[in-house]
């Protein structure tokens, strides 16, 4: 942990309130919520669709990680930049010879009500009524933006609207890891 310490203190951190995916036809602008302001009657280009690697066997500590992709939903509300200079790489070790610049997002996942959800699983709609954990990952696992509308019936529960499809959906590919 001193070493991963030592390391930070070296880094240039910048926190960015919005990104541009330039890697696709739609060219998607992600907003972070938790930088600026946003009007009720605006579009909220801040809910995003992401992919993550889970450990299938995460309860059972003892068993060897089995990793399987999984989509979360969420609110992207920080994107970090962080610039690791070569003198922070050596004291974590890290062979490198150039500096190393990462892109990394704080997003606060939507907990997807599964029961709800399933009548419009064709549909790639999705209904949360809370907030879960914050994960902070590589912005290269976010795969899209995503629209939401309140459900009808219940003010606290929204539906989340995934236009992208599912032939848009990241690929893993296990022997790169290896």
């Amino acid at each position: 942990m001193t070493a991963a310490n030592t390391c930070l203190k070296l880094c240039n951190i910048e926190v960015w309130g919005r990104a541009r995916r330039v890697d696709s036809t739609e060219g998607d602008t992600f907003r972070a919520s938790g930088l600026g302001s946003r009007h009720d009657d605006t579009r909220d280009a801040s809910f995003v669709r992401y992919e993550m690697l889970v450990d299938k066997n995460a309860h059972r500590p003892r068993q060897k990680a089995v990793y399987e992709p999984k989509t979360f939903y969420g609110q992207l509300q920080l994107i970090y930049v962080v610039r690791i200079p070569l003198t922070a790489l050596r004291h974590i070790r890290e062979v490198s010879e150039a500096p190393i610049t990462l892109i990394l997002v704080g997003i606060r996942r939507c907990n997807i009500d599964e029961a709800n959800s399933a009548s419009f699983a064709p549909l790639d709609i999705h209904i949360y009524s809370t907030m879960g954990q914050f994960d902070v990952i590589d912005i290269t696992s976010v795969q899209s933006l995503v629209g939401r509308l309140k459900a009808a019936g219940d003010d606290r529960e929204w539906a989340i609207i995934d236009r992208s499809g599912s032939l848009a959906r990241a690929v893993f590919d296990a022997e790169e890891d290896e």
